[in-house]
């Protein structure tokens, strides 16, 4: 990894002119940080911040460029890897997070087998796409065995737990019985809309703060203080959620 982080020709047409406006420094920058950050076992996070400090961009752009740059270094060392033992190694399997943050391509690619000759980063490799947490493993038929198991996440309970190496992500959703679904859609839900939830949970302070003044805690009584909790309450509690909405609207008109 640490060979093919330092060896990296990086080209500055594969970064956005929107936000990268100084590729010459984005490229210099990289070709430092992006070794150092391999040979010292950082992950990701702590190579964004480094990168967002010297380029001075927002946190979250610098980690979508640091974990999307940091995957093609961990795929493209296992692809040299595998081609150092042809005479054993012909094939290679795409592994897929089993979680909601898993995107459509990735799903649709997971426990794919391909040959190493059409190895083709965003094709039939990762990454696939920024952000991309896909990898590969090398692929034998007996390692689709019974023996063999990969980790999912079941967001009913909030645990992980074990499933057969051979089921796709495609499998796996289809095995989820109803209340795992429901947990599932609603955690995918809530990542989706993260953004929006925290401004509409800014609004409803504000609303519940003018209710207090006005004698008129009650309505907005047991209200989530944290982002997280205003989403579980919003997507896993949608009758008490309808009551904060009306309570909302009723304070919201009195303010106008």
């Amino acid at each position: 990894k640490v060979r093919v982080a330092v060896t990296q020709k990086w080209q500055g047409s594969n970064f956005s002119d929107r936000i990268w406006a100084d590729k010459a420094r984005l490229i210099d920058t990289l070709n430092t940080a992006i070794p150092q950050g391999v040979a010292l076992g950082q992950n990701p996070r702590k190579l964004a911040q480094t990168i967002a400090k010297s380029m001075n961009t927002r946190y979250s752009n610098a980690e979508r460029l640091a974990r999307t740059e940091m995957n093609h270094i961990c795929n493209e060392s296992a692809r040299q890897a595998y081609n150092q033992v042809p005479e054993v190694l012909q094939e290679y399997k795409i592994v897929a997070t089993l979680d909601s943050r898993t995107s459509e391509i990735c799903a649709d690619n997971d426990n794919k087998v391909y040959k190493m000759s059409e190895w083709e980063e965003g094709i039939t490799a990762p990454p696939f796409h920024p952000n991309c947490r896909t990898t590969t493993v090398p692929y034998f038929p007996e390692m689709d065995s019974a023996e063999y198991t990969r980790m999912a996440t079941d967001y009913s309970t909030g645990q992980a737990y074990y499933v057969p190496s051979s089921m796709s992500y495609r499998e796996w959703r289809a095995s989820l019985n109803t209340e795992q679904e429901k947990a599932f859609i609603s955690n995918k839900k809530a990542r989706e809309q993260h953004n929006a939830d925290k401004k509409q949970l800014s609004e409803y302070r504000k609303l519940q703060t003018y209710a207090n003044k006005n004698g008129k805690s009650e309505l907005f009584e047991g209200m989530p203080r944290s982002l997280r909790e205003y989403q579980e309450y919003k997507y896993l509690q949608p009758e008490k959620y309808e009551i904060l909405k009306e309570n909302a609207r009723i304070i919201r008109s009195e303010m106008k």
